[in-house]
């Protein structure tokens, strides 16, 4: 069974505006379940992941802005995450991921709301519709640039950790 039906989220990747669903395929015809789920602990664990809680073929970890790491870390921006990954056949596996973004959503929500609307409030002369636009459009280029430096990072290392030389992946988002 896959893990969105299994925990009741939505197919099409975005379920709400802090959640995402994505997948891809790698060619791992040399590694075992085994070395694939060690391959993903020690990402995870090198990018400093909390409560990492793993079966067979699913690991589930934390992430966020409230960990001792450096702003470079890949895990910042994601609150949590879910990675499932199944063989296909002997040579292919499905890497399944959900995670979770709340905690960025209410960063820059409590940020632009409050700093970038005052500034934009207090210290404008345009009229009000101009100055709601200003402040979500500022919103909107904070989460999502965010959001996107996320996605890609966290794709980016899962593909990392577990291709080596003689793999090939091929991205599959819902």
């Amino acid at each position: 069974m896959d893990l969105w039906k299994k925990q009741g989220h939505h197919k099409n990747g975005v379920m709400l505006p802090f959640n995402w669903n994505g997948s891809f395929d790698l060619e791992l015809p040399y590694k075992s379940d085994g070395e694939i789920l060690l391959a993903i602990l020690r990402a995870l664990r090198a990018e400093r992941a909390q409560n990492i809680r793993y079966t067979d073929n699913q690991v589930k970890f934390n992430g966020g802005f409230f960990r001792w790491v450096s702003k470079s870390n890949r895990l910042n921006m994601i609150s949590s995450g879910t990675i499932t990954f199944q063989r296909n056949n002997e040579r292919m596996v499905r890497v399944q991921y959900y995670l979770s973004f709340w905690e960025l959503f209410l960063l820059i929500t409590v940020w632009v709301g409050g700093i970038f609307r005052l500034v934009v409030w207090d210290y404008s002369s345009t009229n009000h519709h101009t100055k709601l636009f200003i402040v979500v459009g500022m919103w909107f280029f904070l989460y999502g640039s965010n959001f996107a430096l996320a996605l890609f990072g966290f794709s980016r290392l899962l593909k990392q950790s577990l291709t080596s030389s003689n793999s090939r992946t091929t991205d599959k988002r819902n």
